[in-house]
């Protein structure tokens, strides 16, 4: 993961602390995303609504999920020990 700890580093120069924030990767399904979190567009245009993030690409309502990657999206990530 070079590329997290170089992120890492810009974001304690510009002032961006960790948060409380807590990412889950859901077997065959979004990213489920709690805590105080903003999540913007390429343009920097934040998002009103908070919610899963779909990982699966058939939302119709992108970048957030809405349920259609049941019966069709097969993914299971899991950190290594």
């Amino acid at each position: 993961m070079k590329g997290a700890h170089n992120h890492l580093i810009l974001y304690e120069k510009v002032g961006i602390g960790m948060s409380d924030a807590k990412i889950k990767v859901l077997d065959d399904g979004p990213l489920l995303v709690k805590g105080d979190v903003e999540i913007t567009d390429a343009d920097g245009n934040v998002f009103k609504q908070k919610g899963a993030l779909c990982r699966c690409g058939h939302s119709k309502n992108k970048p957030f999920c809405d349920g259609s990657h049941q019966g069709t999206f097969n993914s299971k990530v899991h950190a290594s020990e």
